[in-house]
């Protein structure tokens, strides 16, 4: 589980993510590289945790909400 201080960072970056994000290999990439970047975190790990979610659509605001639900326990 993430803490407190790594769990609010993680609503701002997937906040700010533009909604193509989760669309193609490249874009997960980069932004798997800027989570771990961005929460001090291995980004192997990170990366494997984005392609298991490679489903969600960041244009609805509820598969943001689930990427952020999952990350909390998962990451």
């Amino acid at each position: 589980m993430l803490s407190v201080q790594r769990a609010g960072r993680l609503q701002e970056l997937v906040g700010a993510a533009h909604p193509t994000t989760m669309r193609s290999v490249a874009k997960r990439r980069a932004f798997g590289r800027e989570l771990a970047a961005g929460l001090g975190m291995d980004r192997v790990r990170v990366q494997s945790f984005i392609e298991e979610m490679a489903g969600l659509s960041f244009y609805f605001p509820e598969d943001r909400q689930t990427f952020i639900d999952f990350a909390l326990h998962g990451l």
